[in-house]
Formats: structure tokens, C-alpha cells, sequence
């Protein structure tokens, strides 16, 4: 027999010395995910004697398959392990986790219990969902909490035990699925709903500490894969094998090579708000069947070179007023030449009233039949394109039946200004609030104005007891919120009878704000 063998203390040899724990330090100073455990018969739960930092680091055992495993127990956690020396007991090992229902959570000072000496850095899990509709959702996070956390509750996956689901993220997804989604051609379509529908014990549920959840579910009849963050947005596969993906927030999607995609079903797409496409390079749109543009408002095509409508049959155009702007025009093979560029203008009654064979069109005999033009006289008239209009131009003619025309005066080129109700610009506000917190009294009561910006949202400038000859300005947009924060740091509650809060501050040349109410 080889002497070693007869060697006191021979791994293997001299008995298994088994123990188990409670972990009170999971930050391993290696990163291999060592912990530090008071073992039950080995230490004294009085800190005193030993404190928690100088337990021994406890090796793990990670399984044979998973090399890369450095995710171990947290603080509070039950743990089973052995003594690799025998009872020299000074190289602990650990290999599991024992769940356990915890009722309730020792005193810090004492031993077996986690000692929260990390709190600031420890995971947490979301207190509080809001969803906005174009935004998508905000949360807010509860408290760091020494573990076991919760208690009277076992320490397994709330989605394995199918228990208190309604403190999971699942219960703010169900709320937030969609019905009716309208899309074009006056369809409609229903957002799927979760197909949780688990029994212990064929879930193999994992649930971190922040609240994520990784499910493989084998309930009969409701086999599924779910991946659910900690604010509830998922991606499932249900069981028919289908997938619903959720996003409660933004998604970016961004392919450095080639996106190629086969839908062998139908595409319903609908979108809320704007709808951008672009294309850098060549664009093809190869429809077999039917296409039909519905627009609300206005549409506009824009062509740098030519552009050609073909169509094998006819095209019809229909509208109560049909412009024309070209310097030339071709029919048939022959040009005509526009001596002035006028827009004639076709009205429904002179529509229905008015057929000829031919007529003059720019000046030029147009040998066709056409809708006789209805040209103001003396006009030289002009095309601008939609966009480039006013919403409202007073000099604008107006078209009748007679070829009245309304708007200027004679003589004038524009109307008399009409201040009524004009909102003062930016530049002119910012030149009032400067000449009130600069000029004789500066730094006292100010006012408040209000202005409408390019996207229609009412913007307000204010100041209020400024404490220096500058002053911070911000800008109040009503967006939500109850507090007022400016560039300098500074915080205030929103001030009584304020309907818009504070989005950001802009500082001027220093000074704070006292806010005052809106008057």
C-alpha cells in the first residue's frame, strides 16, 4: 500500500466532512465567484469573534459544461458544501443552494444572516410602471433590501410556482395589450396575450435579482419560451409556435450587411405617429395586384429630373380644382409654349357646364377637347408648391364664376397687418425678459409669456425674483411632471396654479429663479 495513503488528512480518504451555510459575502476579490459562509457547527453567529470579512473564501463547483459560469449565491442564501482538507476545515467548498421559505430576516449584527454592508451597489427591482403612448414606458426602482427578500415566500421563481404572478412584470404587460389596431383598407387587428399558463414543476423558470425572468416551459398544452425583462418587455414564443414580441420602450435595428426578409402571409403595418423611409440608393416597388393611396391631408411628389406615369389603360384625374404649371406642354407630339405663366383654374360648376373643342391654353390653341380655363385678367399668375404657401395669403385671388378677384387693395402689394391675437417671437420675448431682469429694477417681479412653437406645443418664458441683474430662463412644456429643475441644479416644487411644468432651464449669465405662481 503506498505510504500516502496512510497520511492523515488524504482528500478522500479520511471522510467527507459535509456542512452547510448561510453566505454573507458574495464580492470575491478573485471574480470566480467565491463566497464568504458562516458555516452551522464551525462559527459562532457573535461577529465579534468572527467577523464577516474574515470568513474563509469558499470555493464553487460549477457544472463540468458550463466553464464560463461565474453567477453564484447571493447574501442570505442556504448553502451546502464539504471540506476539501477533512477536518482541518480550512478549504470550504460549496456545490449548492439549498430554497427554503424564509420567515423572517435576522438582525445585521448577527451572524447567518446578510450582514447589507453593499446595499449601494446591489440589484433592484422596478416599483413602478407608466406607460405613455409614443414615448413608451418609465419606471421607477424600489429600494436596495437586504435578503432574504421576500419573506414567507419560497426563494424559487415566481414564474416556476405560477405564484403572486401579479407582482411579476407579466401583470403591467397584460394591461398594456392592444385590441382593434387599425390598419389600412379599414382593417383591424388584436395584439395576442401572454400564454403564461404554467404548472409546477415543468417550468424551468429563472428569476434575478433585479427581476428579469428566462422561462422553458414544458406545461402540457402550453409549451413556451419567454424571455421578460425587469420592465416587462418580452419576447415569447407561444404554443402554436408563434411569437409575440413586446417592447414597452424604443427598439433600434441596425444591419451593417444585408436585411432580407420573406413574408409568406400578409404584412399589416400601422403606425401611430410619423412614418420616415429613405433610401439612399435605388428603390424598387414591384406590385402585382392593386395599390390604393388614402391621404388625409396633403401629398406632394418631388422629382429632381423626370417623372413618367404610364398606365395601359386610363388615368383619370379628378378634383374640384386641377393646376397647371409648365412652361411648355406637349399633347400628342406637339409642344406649346405659354406666353405668360398663368394657372388656369377649372371649377366644378364650369366643369359641368362647359364642353368645346378647342380653346386657347397658355396662350397656345390646343386642338382637343378641354374644359375652358377660367384665367384672371392681367394676372401673371404664379405656381407655388404647397408647402411654400402661407396658411392664410389676403392677396390670394379668389376665384368665382364672375373672375371676381378679392384680397389686396389696389395698389397694394400685401393687406393691412393684422396684429390681432399675434403671438410675439421668441426673439422679442427674450428682448422683453433681458430688459425687465437688466433694466431700472431689475432682479424683481417679472412676468410671464407664452408663445406656440413650430410644432404647435405652447412654450412659456417666465422669471420671477431673480436674485442678480441676469436670470435663468426655462422653458415649460405641458408634458407632465411636478417639479421644476433649472440648468444651475437648482429644484423647486411646481408652483400652485402652474398646468405646465419644466422641462430644462437655460442659464443666461447666472442668477437663480424663485418660481412664483402663473399669474
Amino acid at each position: 500500500m503506498s505510504l500516502t495513503m496512510n497520511k492523515k488528512n488524504f482528500p478522500g480518504l479520511d471522510g467527507f466532512i459535509w456542512w452547510t451555510g448561510i453566505v454573507e459575502s458574495r464580492k470575491d476579490p478573485k471574480k470566480v465567484g467565491r463566497l464568504q459562509i458562516r458555516i452551522y457547527g464551525w462559527h459562532t453567529d457573535e461577529k465579534k469573534y468572527i467577523p464577516s470579512d474574515e470568513l474563509l473564501w469558499a470555493q464553487p463547483i460549477f457544472p463540468s459544461n458550463s466553464s464560463n459560469d461565474t453567477y453564484t449565491c447571493k447574501e442570505g442564501d442556504t448553502v451546502f458544501g464539504f471540506f476539501l482538507d477533512g477536518d482541518s476545515a480550512q478549504y470550504p467548498v460549496f456545490f449548492g443552494r439549498i430554497p427554503d421559505v424564509p420567515e423572517k430576516l435576522y438582525p445585521a449584527s448577527k451572524g447567518f444572516s446578510d450582514p447589507g454592508k453593499d446595499l449601494g451597489d446591489r440589484p433592484v427591482q422596478v416599483a413602478s410602471r407608466t406607460m405613455s403612448d409614443g414615448e413608451g414606458m418609465d419606471h421607477s426602482n424600489a429600494g436596495p433590501t437586504r435578503y432574504p427578500n421576500p419573506l414567507k415566500e419560497a426563494t424559487t421563481s415566481r414564474f416556476a410556482r405560477n405564484e403572486n404572478i401579479d407582482k411579476t412584470p407579466l401583470k403591467f404587460v397584460k394591461e398594456q395589450i392592444k385590441k382593434g389596431i387599425d390598419t389600412a383598407n379599414d382593417l383591424n387587428w388584436d395584439e395576442i396575450d401572454p400564454a403564461y399558463k404554467a404548472k409546477y414543476p415543468y417550468n424551468d423558470s429563472k428569476m434575478s435579482e433585479s427581476g428579469h425572468f428566462f422561462d422553458t416551459d414544458d406545461t402540457r398544452e402550453n409549451e413556451r419560451l419567454n424571455l421578460m425583462h425587469r420592465t416587462g418587455t418580452m419576447y415569447e414564443v407561444v404554443p402554436s409556435g408563434s411569437t409575440h414580441q413586446k417592447d414597452l420602450k424604443h427598439r433600434y435595428h441596425l444591419v451593417h450587411g444585408t436585411d432580407m426578409k420573406n413574408i409568406r402571409g400578409n404584412l399589416w403595418h400601422t403606425t401611430e405617429r410619423y412614418t420616415r423611409y429613405k433610401s439612399k440608393g435605388k428603390a424598387y416597388i414591384d406590385l402585382h395586384s392593386i395599390l390604393k393611396l388614402r391621404v388625409g391631408k396633403y401629398a406632394r411628389i418631388d422629382v429632381n429630373e423626370e417623372i413618367e406615369i404610364s398606365s395601359l389603360a386610363s388615368i383619370t384625374l379628378s378634383a374640384p380644382i386641377v393646376t397647371i404649371c409648365a412652361d411648355f406642354i406637349n399633347l400628342n407630339g406637339t409642344t406649346y409654349v405659354a406666353d405668360h405663366l398663368i394657372a388656369p383654374t377649372i371649377t366644378t360648376q364650369a366643369l359641368a357646364s362647359a364642353v368645346v373643342t378647342s380653346t386657347s391654353v397658355f396662350g397656345a390653341l390646343v386642338e382637343s377637347t378641354v374644359i375652358p380655363p377660367i384665367v384672371l385678367s392681367g394676372s401673371e399668375g404664379t405656381c407655388l408648391l404647397h408647402d411654400e404657401l402661407p396658411a392664410k395669403d389676403p392677396c390670394e385671388a379668389v376665384v368665382d364664376e364672375q373672375g371676381g378677384k378679392g384680397g389686396c387693395k389696389e395698389g397694394e402689394d400685401k393687406p393691412p397687418e393684422d396684429k390681432k391675437d399675434k403671438p410675439p417671437t421668441r426673439a422679442e420675448l427674450m428682448a422683453k425678459l433681458l430688459g425687465i431682469v437688466t433694466g431700472p429694477g431689475g432682479g424683481g417681479t417679472g412676468e410671464n409669456w407664452c408663445y406656440t412653437n413650430s410644432e404647435g406645443k405652447k412654450t412659456c418664458i417666465f422669471t420671477h425674483h431673480a436674485t442678480s441683474d441676469c436670470v435663468v430662463l426655462a422653458y415649460i412644456y405641458c408634458d407632465g411632471g411636478s417639479s421644476v429643475e433649472t440648468s444651475l441644479g437648482k429644484k423647486y416644487t411646481k408652483p400652485d396654479g402652474w398646468t405646465c411644468p419644466i422641462d430644462t432651464g437655460g442659464e443666461i449669465c447666472g442668477g437663480e429663479v424663485d418660481v412664483g405662481q402663473k399669474k
